[in-house]
This record gives C-alpha cells, sequence and structure tokens, in this order.
C-alpha cells in the first residue's frame, strides 16, 4: 500500500521546484564519453569545473591514462581541467531516493493504535515503562550496523534529515558508471510517469545491475521504519514521565513556527481562527487556543491533530510543500492541547480511514 497523500504532496512540491536534471541525457550514450559528448556534460552542467586552476604535472599522465578520466563517473578531465559531477545532481536525486524510501516504510495508523492501548491498559506508570522498554528491546535491530545510520545516537550527524551516512552509502554507490542509479536518472525520461513511479522503476533498474545498491535500498527500508517505531516507543515513555501528558517532543520544538506562518495568504488565518471557533471546532482558553475533539475521537486525537492539518492542507489553507516536521511543529505550537510527533503524522498518512476524519471535519464545517 502507497502513500498517497506523501505521493500527491511531493509530485506538487515538485510542480513547484521541478528536477532540473531527470532525463536530460536521454538522447546520449553515457558509456563511451567522446569529446563531444564531454562537451555536452559541461555544457548541460552534469560536470562543473572543480577550481580555475591548470593541472600542468598531470597532463603527461591525461595523455597517456584518457579513458581513466573520461568515463562516465565522479569527474573527468578536459585539459586543463578536472571537473567533478555537480553535486546539486546528486542532492536532487539523493531527495527523491530519501522520499521513496520514507514512502515504503511508514508504520501504519493502527500499529500505533494498537502500541498506545496496549500501554494505557497497564495499571501504573512503572508497569508501562516496563511494557515500552520491552518492546524497544524487541523494535531496535540486531544489525550493529544501524547505530552508524541512527539519529536515535547522534542527532547532530544528520544532512537533508537524515543521518549523514546515507548519504556516504549512497555517493559510494551511485555514480561509479553509465548503468548506476544516476546514469539511469539522467538518461531516462520521466514522461507522464508520477515522480514516485518514475524513482521506483529507477531503483528497479539499478538493483537489477547492482547488488550492492539493493541492499543499500533494503537496508534503509528496515532501518527507517525501525527508527520510526523506536522514536514512537519513546515518545510515549516521554509522555509517562510527564505527569500532566502534556509534554510537547522535543525535536519537534526545535521550531517556533505557528499555523499562521504555513498559511498560503496570511490574511486569511484570522478569519479561519473566528469560523472554526464559531464552528466548535476550536476554542480559545488562557493557555490559547485548543482543538475541541469530536467524542467519537477523543481517544484517538493525535490522529484527528493530523487530519486537521491535512484537511487544511486540502482546503488550501496551507502551503502544499510544507515539510512533515514544519507541520507537527506549527500544529504543536499553535494548539495547546496538540501533542504530536512525527511519527503520528507518518503513521496517518496513508491510513484507510482518513476518510472517516474529513468527512467529521466537513460535517462540523457545514452544520
Amino acid at each position: 500500500m502507497e502513500n498517497t497523500d506523501f505521493i500527491n504532496r511531493l509530485d506538487i512540491y515538485w510542480q513547484v521546484n521541478l528536477p532540473n536534471f531527470i532525463g536530460i541525457l536521454k538522447d546520449y550514450d553515457l558509456s563511451n564519453l567522446d569529446d563531444n559528448l564531454i562537451e555536452i556534460l559541461i555544457d548541460k552542467r552534469v560536470y562543473v569545473i572543480r577550481e580555475v586552476y591548470q593541472f600542468p604535472d598531470l597532463i603527461e599522465e591525461y595523455d597517456e591514462d584518457r579513458e581513466k578520466y573520461n568515463a562516465f563517473g565522479w569527474f573527468i578531465a578536459r585539459k586543463p581541467f578536472y571537473y567533478d559531477f555537480n553535486p546539486l545532481i546528486v542532492k536532487e536525486s539523493f531527495l527523491l531516493i530519501r522520499n521513496y524510501i520514507e514512502n515504503k516504510s511508514y508504520i501504519t495508523e493502527d500499529f500505533v493504535l494498537a502500541l498506545e492501548f496496549k500501554v494505557d491498559s497497564k495499571f501504573d506508570r512503572k508497569s508501562k515503562k516496563k511494557y515500552l522498554k520491552k518492546q524497544y528491546e524487541k523494535f531496535l535491530p540486531d544489525d550493529l550496523e544501524f547505530a552508524s545510520f541512527s539519529t536515535l545516537v547522534d542527532k547532530s550527524e544528520k544532512v537533508y534529515g537524515v543521518h549523514q551516512a546515507w548519504y556516504e552509502s549512497f555517493t559510494d554507490l551511485v555514480g561509479s558508471d553509465s548503468e548506476s542509479f544516476l546514469g539511469l536518472y539522467l538518461t531516462n525520461s520521466k514522461g507522464d510517469l508520477t515522480l514516485e513511479k518514475f524513482i521506483k522503476d529507477m531503483v528497479a533498474l539499478a538493483i537489477e545491475v547492482d547488488h550492492e545498491f539493493k541492499d543499500f535500498v533494503e537496508q534503509w527500508k528496515t532501518f527507517y521504519k525501525a527508527e520510526l517505531i523506536l522514536n514512537e516507543i519513546l515518545f510515549l515513555l516521554e509522555e509517562i514521565d510527564n505527569e500532566n501528558r502534556v509534554l510537547v517532543d522535543k525535536k519537534n520544538k526545535e521550531s517556533e513556527i505557528t499555523l499562521k506562518d504555513l498559511f498560503n495568504n496570511v490574511e486569511n488565518y484570522e478569519p479561519f481562527i473566528k469560523l472554526y471557533i464559531k464552528k466548535n471546532i476550536i476554542k480559545n482558553t488562557v493557555n490559547g487556543h485548543e482543538i475541541i475533539y469530536p467524542k467519537k475521537f477523543t481517544k484517538k486525537r493525535n490522529f484527528f491533530n493530523v487530519a486537521l492539518a491535512m484537511y487544511l492542507m486540502r482546503k488550501d489553507y496551507m502551503k502544499i510543500y510544507s515539510t512533515d516536521k514544519e507541520i507537527v511543529s506549527a500544529m504543536n505550537n499553535t494548539f495547546s492541547n496538540c501533542n504530536l510527533s512525527k511519527q503520528n503524522y507518518s503513521s496517518f498518512k496513508d491510513s484507510p480511514k482518513q476518510t472517516d476524519y474529513f468527512k467529521a471535519i466537513d460535517k462540523l464545517i457545514i452544520t
């Protein structure tokens, strides 16, 4: 089952921030780089000059070993310069791969609800924490490499929203030759495919010829899902440690962004607040705005919070390309009784029960 909300947001995002390099070499064979093709690659900025300097000491080596420097890979040579593979292509393709992995490795709403139910069924705080710690050990991967790729161990080692080890592994694997992922990325046209389908197809082609790339993708899926589950368990443990159960996840408080900041038109924010107060969806309290939960969803408050955020996006109140982290932070910082985690948001995005939540909000708006 695919995360349809995520795919739709991704495609809309890239309509605004179009990938610049997909298929730009679709008419060229990268297995043999002659002088003419090298000129084209430089002109299309697939390769960019490393530095504006000459290297006379390497000209002799260049002439003797021409093939070494003019095969598709991380750099090429064209007298009198070295050219590196454009890092913007690496970043663009990495972000799409990351999104592909996240879409394939989410945790479901049912899983989170079942976990929360089992925790709530325990008699006291001690037994709740004991159960969660056992679950943490259960879902902690036995693979020792997990520690090298997990932000649970070191949150500072992040690049593009994930542990930098994923980016380093990606760059080690994807640009070695014309049949590598980057070669496929540049020489295949997206056509009418969604970005999700295009990346899925490119991954499938790449793993046919590169088993290491296949292992990399599968390991990333496994570790990403495990980290989502472990983060959810840690979040529940933090809630238990807070007597009032209103602790906001620390990582979601990194940003002081509010819902107003994510509105397409900030002038619509106050009318929105007034309308939703009038419709008994939110209310003013001494602590600020609070969400009013329909009786049906009082035990599923976090998912109602996510549904409300998605509803606002669907109704064009919010910027469609807002990131998950921004949305979670904005909800937590706007509503005093909202205590979302990114895991809550991720697990709800593909829930088959989304329609129930949206219909409930529609009903409140209409009446």
